[in-house]
């Protein structure tokens, strides 16, 4: 049995890296990787990094690269959708089996099925499931009871129960990245760590926490060091924290920045308003920390009530000081907030140019994004303007407040770009050109009606 884990384009990626697009270590497929191997060594698996590809200059061609696979297997978020089908398409045509897992496939599998191209869903956290499931194939026993997988029998698509969560996740692998170019990313990019899993909060706008069914799960110190260790040996100077709130557990990170002291590497990570303070931040400083990044949304208090944040307008505007004074802070906006009024649209946009142009501030701007699967998608605030989910990633407005009236859009393109010019930041907030707007406003009525019925299925 020979696998082939696959990592999927995104065709109008946020940043770019000389002629390719964003090019990320693909942690959840290291992650399924390293647990079939340590599990069930007899199965060889592969990953095959088609944005470092890209980076390289090395063209894909499906036709060669999945030619010695039995399993063709991807990922996708919204974004990565359309290519990860693409994907899939080409190696059904070859007589591969296919798999998806990810979030956009867990909350759609249905949808994705019915494309008639991909063989497997898995729903929720992958390793145990994609483990039992390639056994299964590789063994070609029933994999009706695995739980956590989604597939179609005799033209039914059926559910197998839900899986729990892992517990121990100290239990996981550490990633394979001995299976892609870890040298080459650690030119070109940071080393992602996961040091927990999954968020406890119930901001409204999050599809994550769904994901992860509100639960928040930590790996042990040690665990997490030995990983960190094995990233700086690759030559990473710069980690990324990817948990969804490494401040959660106060003393834990106090214990882990200590540690952190003797390595003498850089370090981001994600907090929120309510688990910081001065003494912490020190702490974190002092072992590496370089920036502190902060799901804001909105300074309007009106908005934040109606988001469930949970936080104070007037405990944001005192933290972001407090953290500037220690290191860079990179605060997250959010434009397009169903119920979003020119008021606190305004409102927004003017903290955002007072604070963005101070030292130390790097200001990101994402758009209400409404995804298929999520609550937000028969939120009747909002006008969906587009289905393609090529343009999904956060950094384009796909949804408008109906609350903004005729212009809303304009309008929010309008602020975005002037904010994206006035605070340096064209990097990671790109200014949107006239001829988006006009794709979304005259659009081909007959393919967004289609498209309109496809998400409604979705939903």
């Amino acid at each position: 049995m020979k696998v082939l884990l696959t990592t999927p384009l995104v065709k109008h990626p946020v940043k770019r890296i000389g002629a390719a697009g964003e090019v990320g270590i693909p942690a959840g497929l290291l992650y399924l990787a390293a647990y079939v191997r340590e599990h069930n060594p007899k199965i060889e698996v592969n990953i095959q990094t088609n944005r470092l590809n890209q980076y390289k200059g090395i063209e894909r061609n499906m036709e060669r690269d999945f030619a010695n696979y039995d399993v063709i297997a991807t990922g996708a978020c919204t974004s990565e959708y359309p290519d990860a089908l693409l994907m899939l398409r080409k190696a059904k045509e070859k007589g591969k089996i296919t798999v998806m897992g990810g979030i956009f496939p867990t909350t759609n599998a249905e949808f994705v099925l019915n494309s008639g191209v991909v063989d497997y869903v898995i729903r929720g956290e992958g390793e145990a499931t994609f483990l039992e499931l390639v056994r299964k194939i590789s063994e070609e026993v029933e994999t009706r009871d695995i739980e956590g997988l989604s597939f179609m029998k005799e033209g039914q698509i059926l559910h197998n129960s839900d899986r729990e969560l892992i517990e121990d996740i100290d239990s996981i692998p550490i990633p394979a990245y001995d299976l892609v170019d870890m040298k080459t990313y650690a030119q070109i990019t940071t080393g992602p760590i996961y040091s927990a899993r999954g968020c406890a909060k119930s901001c409204k706008f999050c599809t994550l926490n769904e994901h992860w069914k509100y639960r928040y799960r930590a790996r042990s110190i040690q665990n997490v060091v030995a990983e960190i260790e094995l990233l700086r040996d690759y030559g990473f100077k710069r980690i990324h924290f990817k948990d969804e709130i490494l401040t959660v557990d106060r003393k834990r990170a106090i214990e882990l920045f200590k540690r952190l002291q003797e390595y003498g590497l850089q370090f981001k990570g994600k907090s929120r308003i309510d688990t910081i303070d001065e003494e912490l931040l020190g702490v974190m400083c002092n072992g590496g920390l370089d920036t502190l990044q902060f799901g804001i949304e909105n300074i309007s208090q009106k908005a934040l009530n109606s988001m469930r944040k949970g936080i104070k307008s007037t405990d944001i505007k005192r933290t972001v000081e407090m953290v500037r004074a220690y290191c860079n802070i990179n605060p997250v906006f959010l434009f397009g907030w169903g119920g979003e009024t020119q008021d606190t649209l305004l409102e927004n946009s003017a903290y955002i140019e007072e604070v963005g142009i101070k030292e130390r501030v790097i200001p990101y701007i994402s758009f209400m994004t409404p995804h298929p699967g999520s609550q937000q998608v028969a939120n009747p605030e909002l006008e969906i303007l587009t289905h393609d989910f090529n343009y999904y990633t956060h950094k384009l407005p796909i949804a408008v407040p109906r609350s903004l009236g005729s212009q809303g859009l304009r309008m929010m393109i309008a602020y975005f770009n002037y904010l994206s010019s006035i605070t340096g930041t064209a990097h990671l907030n790109p200014p949107i050109q006239e001829d988006y707007i006009e794709r979304v406003e005259g659009g081909n009525k007959q393919w967004k009606l289609k498209s309109r019925q496809d998400a409604q299925t979705m939903a």
